[in-house]
């Protein structure tokens, strides 16, 4: 039997760690492209009426007329450039989803990070999936419950991984990129989405839990328990790390 990624939350949402989908070389290669043909740009958010640059990069891409407007500023879509499309199209196969637009952020340390947040705006296709690609420095990314019942889940996202976001996930659940001092290196994140307009049509659901399949088995580690297990998300308290005051969205 083909092992499945199982839903990482305990319920009102799906979430779905696929580990890294790449070859080492190959994820290599696309950090590389990635860093030299993106057009990275300091993002500008409004945050409490003032308007703020921050200090990691992101670019917007995406079909004609798929404006995307977050924290207060519009971005308009460049159009997909040779590597974005492979990438896309690569991801639509593994997750069964359907994208038109690729929010990418550039983070150059560990001191770079992304408040609590859900990627739920008007803009998105509601209960769309959302697929991140994480390429370069492993990160914790972690989710809480809106309503704050129960302790964060945590789980660490590789050099060339895959995570879905799907279903009621954006409704009930923030997740957040927690700033870490002991991150040194820099990290390239792409988040897939589906924006209304453009041809959008709201999609079916197409990845679901698999009820008794084995864990799909990565290097992930469950972090602060004293050991490493493969193939887990952490499910403890965040302690010791500033997730950030930076509102903004991606992961």
């Amino acid at each position: 039997m083909v092992s499945v990624p199982l839903n990482l939350l305990p319920a009102d949402g799906e979430t779905h760690y696929f580990g890294s989908i790449f070859l080492r070389s190959e994820a290599d290669r696309y950090l590389s492209l990635l860093r030299e043909t993106v057009d990275w740009r300091h993002d500008e958010i409004v945050m409490f009426g003032k308007r703020i640059v921050t200090a990691r990069k992101v670019a917007w891409y995406g079909d004609p007329g798929c404006d995307y407007t977050y924290s207060g500023a519009t971005k308009v879509a460049l159009p997909w450039i040779p590597v974005l499309r492979e990438l896309k199209t690569l991801v639509e196969t593994r997750s069964g989803a359907s994208f038109n637009s690729c929010l990418l952020n550039l983070y150059h340390h560990g001191g770079e990070g992304m408040a609590w947040h859900s990627d739920d705006e008007p803009e998105i296709v509601q209960e769309s999936a959302i697929a991140s690609l994480s390429f370069g420095a492993e990160r914790p990314f972690r989710f809480k419950r809106k309503r704050g019942e129960g302790p964060p889940i945590s789980v660490h996202l590789e050099h060339g991984s895959l995570l879905v976001m799907a279903g009621a996930t954006q409704t009930h659940w923030l997740h957040c990129l927690p700033k870490t001092t002991r991150v040194k290196d820099l990290r390239v994140n792409l988040t897939f989405r589906l924006i209304q307009g453009s041809g959008a049509q709201r999609p079916q659901r197409t990845i679901l839990p698999t009820v008794g399949a084995e864990p799909f088995q990565t290097s992930s580690r469950i972090t602060g328990l004293g050991e490493s297990i493969p193939g887990r998300a952490e499910i403890s308290e965040a302690r010791g790390e500033d997730s950030g005051t930076e509102i903004s969205t991606g992961a």
